[in-house]
């Protein structure tokens, strides 16, 4: 506290660096900061892992001051960005990170004062402390420390606390759940001994480990549609070739109807680089394709590409044009769809002469969908077969035999 309270001070750090792993207290540090600057009125911009990134940069360096909060949390380039910038604010930055890594430690001078929280194991005192303050947030009388056995104290030092201050608190919330489920605080008849510790502790070293996953490579798409294309063209390639392109990923839309869209998979690329998890993205290379595109690749080192043009279906000049997954599809398959549903129409229909784009209507897009997956041949998917196989060769993994070379079979799908 006395170290951000001398941020802008003359002869002073102009950075204070918390690390700590989770639950070790350093975000209270960045809130302590950030009222400190609302108190006095000063410009502070704070970012964390939920922060749009696109205007970032020109934020920070319009500020007076800055907060980062876990730091580690943030993707390469935004934290690369933020990390040089943090002697910039006139009055001065605060960065909170679970672990520096080492070419950050090496950087650190005499304009940064680092301070390590240190693990709860090794905080002993201030784990009985924090337990008591917790204690006294549910309300509860006698204080802990009245109602504790011989060895309990012992056993609240000792952890583990595998999520910090968080774990603490949960064996608390537990703790008192299970006395008040036999009456406890109605009669109080003996004292919480160890035992009732413990099976606290146990349970909630239980709920904390982590899940184990399955080792997959994501490949993040717009929305629930473009995943069933990519499914279906998965499925029919596997029939034609014998050899599943999806084997080591899997599709993940990056939202549900409407809340999908460039911007979500620029997220969640982010988000899983943050987790370190391995992604690709995938976009329509329309207007907001191209910008979640560009964000992408000033954001994080996850890869990302748009729908090849070479698919464009009018053949308007680059970047004049509108690719979407549908637009993959052939259009007299579309057109089938439409001859047997007459209740529904399309939102638009362009020919230019033997061309024809089919914008497929907003409401409809799952059902039409539904409807070519079920349908189509490998064949009539070839286009998005390609796309998984580019998606695969550029994160290095190794195509089918069967699979024709890829700069010939682009051309030759396309018709150029």
């Amino acid at each position: 506290m006395a170290a951000i309270r001398s941020l802008g001070q003359p002869g002073s750090p102009k950075c204070v660096v918390v690390e700590g792993g989770d639950g070790s207290g350093k975000s209270l540090a960045a809130a302590a900061f950030q009222a400190v600057c609302q108190a006095s009125g000063t410009d502070v911009v704070l970012v964390n892992e939920g922060t749009e990134p696109a205007s970032v940069i020109q934020r920070v360096d319009a500020g007076d001051a800055l907060i980062v909060d876990n730091l580690d949390r943030l993707p390469g380039g935004l934290r690369r960005a933020l990390f040089e910038r943090r002697h910039g604010a006139s009055i001065g930055s605060l960065l909170t990170v679970s672990r520096l890594s080492p070419l950050e430690r090496e950087l650190l001078g005499t304009d940064d004062d680092h301070h390590q929280m240190g693990r709860w194991e090794d905080r002993p005192s201030d784990v009985l402390i924090i337990a008591t303050l917790m204690w006294r947030g549910l309300g509860l009388t006698p204080d802990l420390p009245d109602l504790c056995a011989e060895g309990v104290p012992e056993a609240f030092r000792q952890g583990p606390w595998p999520k910090g201050a968080h774990s603490i608190r949960r064996v608390i919330d537990l703790l008192a759940e299970a006395l008040a489920l036999e009456g406890y605080f109605e009669r109080t008849p003996r004292p919480i001994d160890v035992a009732d510790v413990l099976s606290a502790l146990v349970a909630v070293i239980r709920e904390e480990q982590p899940l184990e996953q399955e080792e997959v490579i994501r490949i993040v798409v717009e929305g629930r549609t473009d995943a069933a294309y990519l499914e279906a063209a998965a499925q029919l390639a596997d029939e034609e070739w014998g050899s599943d392109l999806l084997s080591g990923c899997c599709v993940a839309p990056a939202g549900e109807d409407r809340e999908g869209g460039g911007k979500s998979v620029v997220r969640q690329l982010i988000s899983l680089e943050a987790q370190g998890i391995t992604a690709i993205g995938l976009l329509d290379d329309d207007e907001p394709g191209r910008s979640a595109f560009k964000d992408t690749r000033r954001y994080t080192t996850q890869q990302v590409y748009l729908l090849p043009k070479e698919f464009e279906p009018l053949r308007n000049p680059d970047q004049s044009g509108k690719i979407e997954i549908e637009d993959l599809v052939p259009a007299s398959l579309i057109e089938r769809f439409y001859d047997e549903h007459s209740e529904l129409k399309p939102e638009e229909r362009t020919t230019r002469g033997n061309l024809t784009r089919i914008v497929i209507a907003g409401p409809d897009k799952e059902r039409v969908a539904r409807w070519i997956c079920e349908r189509a041949s490998f064949k009539e998917m070839a286009k998005l077969v390609y796309v998984l196989c580019i998606l695969r060769r550029s994160i290095g993994l190794p195509l089918p035999d069967a699979c024709p070379p890829l700069d010939d079979w682009i051309r030759k799908l396309s018709g150029r």
